[in-house]
């Protein structure tokens, strides 16, 4: 099975800037959206900080992850996606503490990585998350706050 992702954003009625960000690596098969948290500094800063995060950490294990899936311990693979989440929010949390101008920065991560006839999702926050199958639309994600 061939994945191929595309990226598409909008900025939206309320804003002047987008602070989403979108990361499409159809060759590690990892698809990443980011939405920094609006009415917080630097929103968009957080959000690109954490996919880039994400993308470095799964592609740093990504030999582990392949040895978890040929072993087929697919817990393993869930704590890797899990780690790389919070990877990224210490990196996001870091930066915006060496920056007055960055400070209270934060994002949502949804988080996609696909291995074989497999995907394994990771999230945090309200950007949410859906599979489009036939003629049905059913969120996988629930919102946090």
């Amino acid at each position: 099975m061939r994945i191929q992702g595309r990226r598409a954003s909008n900025i939206g009625c309320s804003r002047d800037n987008n602070e989403d960000f979108a990361l499409v690596d159809n060759d590690l098969g990892l698809y990443i959206v980011c939405d920094g948290v609006g009415g917080n500094n630097a929103g968009e800063v957080a959000s690109q900080l954490a996919a880039e995060t994400i993308q470095r950490q799964i592609k740093a294990i990504r030999s582990d992850i392949q040895k978890s899936m040929t072993e087929g311990d697919l817990a393993s693979i869930e704590l890797f996606v899990a780690d790389a989440i919070q990877q990224a929010c210490k990196e996001v949390y870091e930066t915006a503490q060496e920056n007055s101008e960055q400070r209270g920065m934060g994002t949502t991560a949804t988080v996609l990585l696909f291995l074989g006839n497999r995907a394994f999702m990771g999230h945090v926050g309200d950007s949410r998350l859906y599979l489009h199958r036939a003629d049905t639309v059913d969120r996988l994600t629930t919102d946090h706050t």
